[in-house]
């Protein structure tokens, strides 16, 4: 459960850096 919740937000940081790379 607290895996899978982690991997959701990696994942949203990781779409945020990929569509704002200058918003590092």
């Amino acid at each position: 459960r607290g895996h899978l919740f982690d991997y959701s937000s990696a994942l949203i940081i990781y779409e945020m850096c990929v569509e704002e790379p200058t918003a590092t």
